[in-house]
């Protein structure tokens, strides 16, 4: 039975070419497998220029982020001044209707002279 194998077994290796290639296996990689001056990325100027392209994207995108950081503090800031400027202009606007109804309820005119210096009056649009 042992005797059936190995002529099959010899006649693979004949087949497949095992007793040639067994040498170009032996090779180191470098040796064996050649490549184009440009894929060799241990000596090649394209990878300094892909790793400075790198660095440079890295220092853009700090500084990007940076700006992002700040301008986004000096947003939230502005939008709390604008909250504060419209919260006054609603106590204002109360204010003058509330002076509005006094001065129509009121038989002092001297309030009818103040509000016409801001423009509010009491008396209908003229026709």
């Amino acid at each position: 039975m042992g005797y059936d194998r190995l002529p099959r077994t010899c006649d693979k290796l004949r087949f497949f070419g095992a007793a040639g290639p067994k040498k170009e296996l032996d090779k180191a990689l470098v040796e064996s497998v050649e490549f184009a001056p440009l894929l060799n990325m241990k000596n090649s100027p394209l990878m300094t220029i892909f790793l400075a392209l790198l660095a440079i994207s890295a220092v853009l995108s700090l500084i990007f982020f940076w700006k992002y950081n700040s301008r986004l503090g000096e947003l939230r800031g502005l939008q709390f001044q604008v909250n504060q400027i419209n919260q006054k202009g609603v106590v204002i606007n109360q204010m003058m209707n509330d002076v509005l109804e006094y001065s129509k309820r009121t038989t002092n005119r001297d309030i009818d002279r103040l509000l016409e210096t801001f423009g509010v009056t009491n008396r209908p649009p003229a026709k």
